[in-house]
């Protein structure tokens, strides 16, 4: 009975690590793309279904081409609903907003690229969880 519960424990730590590593890995890349500034053309809060998320549409060119960037936020997408309003309120029609973008392919974009802790914790405890684990399988 043991086995089995160090086995599931395993497997729940391998995937832990592997969701935090990625959003990690993410950010990591995000973090390094090209900014550039934009017009806010529209913003709104949607009702998810774990909460709220915000649309902040931003119109910026790159190479002379104009793009629409449609995401407040690269790892985060679901807030209550006083977080997503407060957001919200910060971008209105014609305000300038830096927008980081996929430099092979702009469209790929959004205003924010934070990582939340959240993905840290996952990373670190499923870390322990899955090192943790492998003594019950002696």
């Amino acid at each position: 009975m043991f086995k089995i519960a160090s086995m599931i424990a395993l497997f729940l730590g391998l995937g832990m690590m592997a969701w935090g590593g990625y959003k990690v890995f993410w950010v990591n890349r995000v973090s390094n793309w090209p900014t550039e500034t934009g017009e806010v053309i529209d913003t709104r809060v949607m009702e998810r279904r774990f909460g709220y998320g915000v649309e902040v549409r931003v119109r910026f060119r790159v190479d002379g081409e104009e793009y629409i960037s449609r995401r407040y936020s690269f790892t985060q997408d679901r807030f209550s609903r006083e977080r997503a309003e407060d957001i919200a309120s910060r971008y209105w029609e014609g305000v300038m907003a830096s927008v980081r973008y996929n430099p092979r392919d702009p469209g790929e974009s959004a205003l924010k690229y934070h990582l939340p802790m959240t993905y840290m914790l996952l990373l670190v405890g499923g870390g322990l969880l899955f090192f943790g684990s492998l003594g019950g399988l002696r």
